[in-house]
């Protein structure tokens, strides 16, 4: 039982997949875990996620998740588990943490840098 994990940060249920998203840093992956039964049936993550740590349920079936060592916020699609793109990186964003998605789709990032930063998800 949870062998699959290895330095979890975050877990969130995500209202479009019914599923938990737990980010496992030392693992550089997202790990998937069916709500009902505590078994996983997943991940996401390649080589474009470093040290996951925040995670945030984004419209559209998506996930954000941050970058901690890539120094990005990287966008996923929960339907079919693949990568789409880097929402957020560069400018001073530096090893992000935290990630909270206001209803009015701010996404606020917390970062080891300068604390808080701010980001309009309808860019």
């Amino acid at each position: 039982r949870g062998s699959y994990l290895d330095g979890p940060q975050v877990m969130l249920l995500h209202p479009g997949a019914k599923s938990i998203f737990i980010s496992s840093y030392n693992k550089d992956r997202v790990m998937i875990v069916d709500s009902n039964t505590g078994k996983k049936i997943g991940h996401l993550g390649g080589d474009e996620l470093q040290r996951p740590v925040g995670l945030a349920a984004a419209p559209g079936n998506q996930l954000l998740v941050s970058s901690h060592k890539g120094n990005a916020i990287l966008r996923y699609n929960v339907s079919s588990l693949e990568f789409v793109d880097v929402f957020a990186e560069g400018h001073g964003l530096w090893a992000p943490t935290g990630l909270a998605m206001s209803s009015d789709l701010i996404l606020f990032v917390g970062t080891f840098f300068d604390g808080l930063r701010r980001y309009s998800f309808w860019r």
